[in-house]
């Protein structure tokens, strides 16, 4: 016998306590002798025997029942078989209900059929047998924390609860679903173990398996407790169209943008079947409201379309812009995709110029500031929602930093140490900076302040000042000459020069401050190199926020990037990215946080509603002045809304479904082979402790059971006793009881007790009757 809560034995010792309580009030008792209860004694002794039998048979039970209560708080295991337990199986069904499940064959879903079919294997099973159930997208979750022994409840039970599902927008991860029922904990008497995987077979959901990932789980099936069987049901998708004309993307360039502007948004529409669509119609929805419509041309088979939609947001606000194709085909989920747009008045920025006074060209922020729309303070007619405040860098210690959503430096100069503590909190707190190497860089300074041996700002230290081999290339050698190469392809400020053709290429570079590559950790990153293999711009994460710098300065010296269109693309995309850490994100990839922050508020709760519609409750957590709403459970795609109670309505938040799972082509028939010679495997079964969990009875219910019967045999013998004690009949509402005749013998069913008497002890004189 084993105990799961040993800790509750050490009480034991108090199951003595009804015996010690009896023995202590008999000795409170005294006896005091009086001459008239002589004659009731004689009638009373032959009852002392039975009461006193019965009183320590009330002590037994009581004993008994503290003993008891202990045990079950421990909850001992037997091992074996009791009680006439059988052998159990289980069943492990796993319900694939990704994306392509909700295709549909006349009136009814493929992920209808599925449920459809697990019912009825279900209903096989035999009455005691284990039934586990998992649903495999957007990643494997079992439906009861516990596995569901089967009876006519629970069955029932299990209908419903089977019911209820429906597929998401999300892709399936069978192969850590098969790991999961693999390694499921073994329950008590199970000897055998059947998974059932409920699926249409589509590639996309077994992406995550390679050779190595295989090898692994040939491994875990073998080295099994009880045997295993694998079993793959596939559904009647003969009958299902071909044809899958999806929106794989919508692309917007930023999703930040000031009002007024005129966003262009691009859909991205695949054909995923080998034939030739028709032509059909889109239709861009805001809000839910169609505000335009445009036929699209037939699309050969495996062909991909571009939309193009322009719209100018005149109002502050967040907008949900939907692009939609019309048509049926297999998989309408797919038929649509969105994204959050959000506009506001202005992004506060804060550029740092020692060179106000110089002509415009020779003044440090002039580049920037007319990358951003604005000249001498004032917006032109064409202006980005970044609002410049150009300050010297000695205006710093004035300034309240948090008000700005990033800092640029054009052309790094020599900064104090209050001033680098003063940045160091803006970037640690969620902040970007952007810092320029120009002229006026000093080498130790940068290092020592804004590097500090891996721990300040900068990504790397700068080790030299270099020269272009060639300054002023010709013709006959611009392909020697010093360029900008774009180093990551995938990073949110260099996405747009990998769809746009720009002249990134055609920048030349004169001189440059050489950066130390080894000293690169994981924090930081390069995200612009020069053709010659040196770092042009690295990026380092420092707290909550982001810190880009770059070997040449913002302006004309040095590059020509300043002249560049680059640059006005490069500028208005980073600090987009260096802002994004102060703004909220309503566009997420599967797993992004969501992070709502509402500054200068006091709201402490708020409710994330999920594409499901289950709800969220979310508590405030502090963020510089205000507070923000987190919550991580954004693996499943669609629409979740943050309801804060503020009178600007629910917030929507969009986390984007995963492009693969439109490809509806099935898996080779090799790796089909691969899963159903699993069955053909040697199993070595594991052999475990002589006492497994799995094959221990618990024994906590039964003694729990056993308490409530001495209870109840404590309850019922403690009536008997004080029915004989004080009898059945009420005392006479007034009046003093009349004493019987002198000549009446005393019942021995009189109230007076014939045993003793409590009373203080003290002396007394026996007293002897005449």
């Amino acid at each position: 016998m084993s105990f799961l809560g040993l800790a509750f034995l050490f009480a034991l010792p108090l199951a003595a306590l009804p015996v010690v309580l009896h023995l202590f009030d008999r000795r409170r008792n005294v006896v005091i002798e009086w001459g008239a209860m002589q004659f009731l004694q004689e009638a009373a002794a032959e009852k002392t025997s039975a009461r006193k039998l019965k009183q320590w048979l009330l002590v037994l039970l009581r004993v008994l029942t503290l003993i008891v209560l202990i045990l079950a708080l421990a909850r001992p295991m037997l091992p074996g078989q009791w009680f006439g337990q059988s052998v159990r199986n289980e069943l492990v069904v796993l319900l694939d209900n990704s994306l392509s499940m909700s295709r549909k064959a006349e009136e009814e879903s493929l992920f209808q059929q599925a449920v459809q079919e697990a019912e009825k294997a279900i209903a096989a099973q035999a009455e005691g047998d284990y039934v586990r159930v998992m649903l495999t997208s957007p990643y494997p979750v079992w439906l009861t924390t516990e596995p569901i022994r089967l009876d006519q409840s629970s069955r029932s039970m299990l209908a419903d609860l089977l019911a209820e599902q429906s597929p998401s927008a999300g892709q399936s991860d069978h192969l850590a679903a098969m790991f999961s029922a693999i390694q499921a904990p073994i329950e008590q008497g199970q000897q055998h173990r059947r998974i059932v995987l409920y699926s249409d077979s589509q590639a996309a959901d077994w992406q995550s398996v390679s050779e190595d990932s295989w090898e692994d789980l040939q491994a875990a099936w073998q080295e099994t407790s009880i045997p295993l069987e694998f079993e793959q049901v596939g559904l009647a998708t003969e009958s299902l169209q071909s044809s899958n004309v999806a929106i794989d993307r919508l692309q917007v360039q930023r999703f930040v943008v000031g009002e007024n502007d005129t966003v262009p948004m691009v859909a991205q529409l695949q054909n995923y079947s080998d034939s030739t669509t028709e032509p059909t119609q889109i239709s861009w929805l805001l809000n839910g409201e169609t505000v335009y419509e445009e036929e699209i041309p037939s699309l050969a088979g495996q062909a991909s379309y571009d939309a193009l939609f322009r719209h100018t947001f005149s109002e502050v606000g967040q907008y949900v812009v939907t692009c939609r194709v019309a048509g049926s085909d297999s998989l309408a989920a797919d038929d649509e995709n969105s994204a959050v747009i959000q506009v506001v008045r202005q992004v506060p920025i804060l550029v740092v110029d020692e060179q106000q006074e110089f002509a415009e060209l020779q003044q440090e922020a002039y580049f920037v500031q007319a990358a951003l729309g604005w000249k001498y303070g004032e917006p032109l007619q064409q202006h980005t929602v970044y609002t410049p405040r150009v300050v010297a860098s000695g205006e710093l210690p004035e300034l309240n930093l948090n008000e700005f959503h990033a800092v640029v430096i054009p052309s790094f100069h020599k900064l104090d140490v209050e001033t680098v503590r003063q940045l160091e909190t803006f970037v640690a707190a969620g902040g970007g900076l952007w810092v320029g190497l120009g002229p006026r860089a000093e080498i130790d300074q940068f290092n020592n302040y804004l590097h500090a041996d891996g721990y300040g700002l900068a990504p790397l230290p700068i080790q030299q000042l270099k020269l272009a081999d060639i300054a002023a290339p010709d013709d006959s050698d611009r392909a020697a000459a010093l360029r900008i190469r774009l180093d990551s392809d995938d990073h949110p400020a260099t996405r747009t020069f990998v769809r746009q053709e720009l002249d990134l290429s055609d920048i030349l570079i004169d001189q440059y401050f050489q950066f130390e590559s080894t000293a690169l950790t994981d924090t930081s990153s390069v995200l612009f190199a020069l053709n010659s293999g040196q770092p042009m711009m690295v990026e380092r994460f420092y707290g909550q926020g982001r810190v880009v710098v770059q070997s040449v300065p913002l302006h004309l010296q040095w590059s020509s990037l300043a002249r560049s269109q680059s640059f006005v693309v490069l500028v208005q995309d980073m600090l987009g990215y260096l802002s994004e850490p102060k703004s909220s994100r309503f566009n997420l990839q599967p797993g992004e946080p969501i992070a709502y922050k509402l500054p200068d508020a006091e709201v402490l709760n708020a409710t994330l509603e999920t594409p499901l519609g289950d709800e969220i409750s979310l508590s405030a957590e502090p963020w510089g002045d205000g507070v923000q709403f987190r919550s991580s459970r954004t693996a499943l795609p669609g629409e979740y809304l943050l309801q804060t109670g503020l009178s600007q309505g629910p917030m929507p938040f969009l986390v984007n479904r995963h492009p693969s799972e439109s490809n509806l082509e099935s898996i080779s028939s090799e790796q089909l082979g691969r899963l159903q010679d699993l069955n053909t495997l040697p199993q070595q079964i594991v052999e475990t402790q002589a006492v497994q969990p799995g094959q221990q009875t618990p024994m906590w219910s039964v003694l729990f059971l056993a308490m409530i019967a001495l209870l109840s045999g404590e309850l019922i013998l403690s009536g008997m006793m004080s029915r004989e004690r004080f009898g059945t009949t009420s005392a006479e509402p007034t009046g003093d009881a009349p004493l019987p005749p002198l000549n009446q013998p005393v019942s021995s069913s009189s109230n007076i007790r014939p045993q003793s008497t409590a009373a203080p002890e003290r002396d007394l004189v026996s007293s002897q009757t005449t």
